[in-house]
């Protein structure tokens, strides 16, 4: 038996919205970078089952931190930061999110 995502229906006089609710999501999850490789500004998603302390760092290939894109609590959900690569050199990079246990490491490249 497979439950179903809670909804909300909005009415008024011209017509109806249906607003579907998504549930948390079961575990912990780090998503790749859109886009990847990137000249701009990127988007990186994760999910959190739980409400937690969650870390991105960014780091070079020599394990220096370039960049800290989350750093606090979060509700249980997807959610995305925003990663601008203006001041990085081009090249290859790792970021990796830390969170109650669980870590996870992704590959970027910059493209200049």
């Amino acid at each position: 038996m497979t439950a179903e995502a809670p909804s909300v229906t909005l009415q008024d006089g011209d017509g109806q919205l249906q607003v579907g609710l998504q549930p948390a999501p079961d575990q912990f999850s780090l998503q790749n970078s859109a886009p990847n490789p990137v000249s701009g500004p990127a988007t990186i998603a994760f999910s959190v089952p739980e409400q937690t302390h969650v870390t991105i760092d960014v780091f070079d290939v020599l394990g220096g931190r370039a960049a800290t894109l989350a750093d606090g609590q979060r509700e249980p959900g997807r959610h995305d930061v925003r990663l601008d690569v203006g001041s990085l050199s081009s090249g290859t990079y790792f970021y990796r999110m830390s969170a109650d246990g669980f870590s996870k490491t992704r590959r970027l490249e910059v493209v200049r």
